[in-house]
């Protein structure tokens, strides 16, 4: 039985991706570090023996000070105690992919692996303080790459941080790059020769379904959701097949993403549950999806373990014009200029999150885990 009865998305809507209307830019520079002063979140620290790029390190500090800051002024500019203490809601604080990406062009705009595991393992440090008991962290995801003999592979990883002091993480590739993930899509976990029959095999394909309070969370990222994937959905089916007396769906699933707007067909939660999607790259930025009911064809009653049915869904807007402005000085900074050297055409990249915020959503129920 879950511990929670409700829950609340805070959308961390910030720019991760920028376009031109032809060509994506999914990474450019943090920006300068900004001060950190500590409080409910722990100050990170993202040194690591092995550091051995100056500039990564300096990126590494400035995009987890950002996100540390931003997580305590949410709690604090938010209402603190008052209004994050209410016992029985689990609040959901998710960012999009691509959130921690270095501007290191020589590596695909990726971090070595030491420096991404530091960042992982310092984003698991941060929440342990008791307020952050009920808060569930999906901190977009970390790209980075490892030297293997046969050649660097290129992971994004997601990383879900249950808060609190007995809080646990948990971590989930990415199966496939896109076209616009700025990596070489054949050096990816999902077409690696070697890697390739592990990551696409059920046992870590069932790792999209986190098991937690008492619950089901399901998660995506970004392509993962298009309607020809459709991760989550095939994941449920198949564990029809192999786990039965499984729930045949995921009371919310989580769509973290770059690019990927939501999609009826690859959604995984249960009548009456929900879609929180949070994207860097296409608007809108955030949205959160309750499923009104399931058709397979004509006929309903169906479920997310149905092959071929669709989710009926209706949007939720964000409650009582509740958002937690963002500081300019932590700010993700513009994309860069674009030079002569730049793809054609030469118009100026744009983002889609005109407004960098927290958008809070209002409370919602949490179905239980059977349709």
């Amino acid at each position: 039985m879950s511990l929670f009865k409700t829950f609340q998305l805070l959308a961390y809507e910030v720019p991760t991706g920028a376009y031109d209307g032809t060509n994506v830019l999914s990474a450019w520079d943090a920006g300068p570090r900004p001060v950190f002063p500590g409080g409910m979140v722990r100050t990170p620290d993202p040194r690591h023996p092995g550091a051995a790029n100056p500039a990564e390190l300096a990126d590494a500090h400035s995009r987890l000070d950002r996100f540390a800051s931003v997580v305590e002024r949410a709690y604090v500019d938010g209402g603190g105690a008052k209004r994050w203490g209410i016992k029985g809601i689990l609040k959901i604080f998710t960012a999009p992919e691509f959130y921690f990406r270095p501007a290191l062009p020589a590596q695909s705009y990726a971090y070595s692996e030491p420096q991404a595991q530091v960042i992982m393992s310092e984003l698991e440090r941060m929440f342990r303080h008791q307020v952050f008991a009920d808060w569930v962290f999906v901190c977009g995801t970390v790209v980075h790459f490892k030297q293997l003999s046969t050649g660097p592979v290129y992971f994004n990883t997601a990383v879900v941080v249950f808060g609190g002091p007995e809080g646990r993480t948990f971590r989930l590739e990415k199966q496939d790059a896109s076209g616009i993930d700025g990596v070489p899509t054949a050096l990816t976990p999902g077409q690696h020769r070697a890697m390739k029959p592990r990551i696409n095999g059920y046992g870590d394909r069932r790792n999209h379904i986190i098991e937690a309070h008492g619950m089901e969370l399901g998660l995506e990222i970004c392509l993962e959701h298009h309607g020809t994937y459709q991760v989550l959905r095939k994941v449920i089916q198949d564990r029809s097949k192999f786990e039965p007396g499984k729930p045949p769906g995921v009371p919310l699933h989580i769509l973290t993403a770059g690019g990927m707007p939501s999609n009826n067909d690859s959604i995984g939660a249960l009548t009456n549950g929900y879609l929180l999607r949070v994207d860097g790259v296409a608007g809108p930025p955030s949205s959160l999806l309750k499923v009104i009911r399931w058709r397979s064809g004509q006929v309903g009653g169906a479920t997310p373990s149905t092959e071929g049915a669709t989710a009926e869904t209706q949007a939720v807007q964000p409650g009582q014009g509740l958002s937690i402005a963002i500081a300019p000085g932590l700010h993700v900074p513009a994309p860069p200029v674009k030079t002569a050297a730049d793809p054609l055409p030469a118009q100026p990249w744009g983002v889609s999150v005109p407004v960098q915020q927290i958008n809070v959503y209002p409370t919602r129920d949490i179905v239980s885990g059977q349709n």
